[in-house]
């Protein structure tokens, strides 16, 4: 900081010595305004809109943003301002195609992991939602954890039995060669798988 102040002083005796018509300091300042870009447009192209919405629809998706906001016209307006240039999506087309094609992509990324990872572990564990309906989740670590499934058990009952299958359905489509270990919580029903 000190430096910076002592360059400064310097530069301001500068101005000062070759002021001729002793114009204060500030006026030379002023002089020297920095050029305004207003309205500019950068170069966007088709894979940049595709890419902006690929990144669309994880973020709608990874956050739990219900797609209809995408018809807000105040998000439409963030989203204008941001980015003049992106072609801004309809509900059906967010929450249908780009969903879709997300899906299958990221599905194509995790199938990697697993068949680049030596070994895995599967972890579940069985909780009510707000709405008492009964979810089991299934996350696999390779250590980097991967949130793998989550099912909605409805009339199947969290039992020790239905959990034991369920966790031996996921280990086969992944490969069950391949884990060497299922953590679970304490709960009796998971004691029992």
């Amino acid at each position: 900081m000190q430096q910076h102040l002592n360059s400064y002083s310097a530069r301001k005796i500068v101005l000062e010595s070759t002021n001729s018509e002793s114009e204060p300091v500030t006026k030379q300042f002023n002089k020297y305004k920095q050029s305004v870009l207003d309205n500019y447009m950068f170069s966007f192209t088709k894979e940049d809109q595709n890419e902006l919405e690929s990144l669309l629809v994880r973020a709608f998706c990874s956050t739990g943003i219900p797609f209809n906001v995408i018809e807000n016209s105040d998000f439409q307006a963030f989203l204008q301002k941001a980015c003049p240039s992106f072609q801004i999506l309809s509900r059906k087309k967010l929450s249908g195609n780009l969903l879709d094609k997300e899906y299958k992509d990221l599905k194509k990324v995790v199938q990697n992991v697993f068949d680049e990872t030596p070994y895995f572990c599967m972890t579940s564990d069985g909780w009510s939602n707000v709405n008492k309906v009964l979810i089991i989740n299934y996350m696999v670590t390779t250590p980097k954890p991967i949130f793998y499934k989550s099912v909605y058990t409805r009339e199947i009952h969290h039992t020790g039995e239905n959990i034991t299958k369920e966790i031996e359905d996921c280990m086969i489509l992944i490969g069950i060669e391949k884990f060497v270990a299922v953590i679970i919580n304490n709960a009796n029903n998971m004691k029992l798988a």
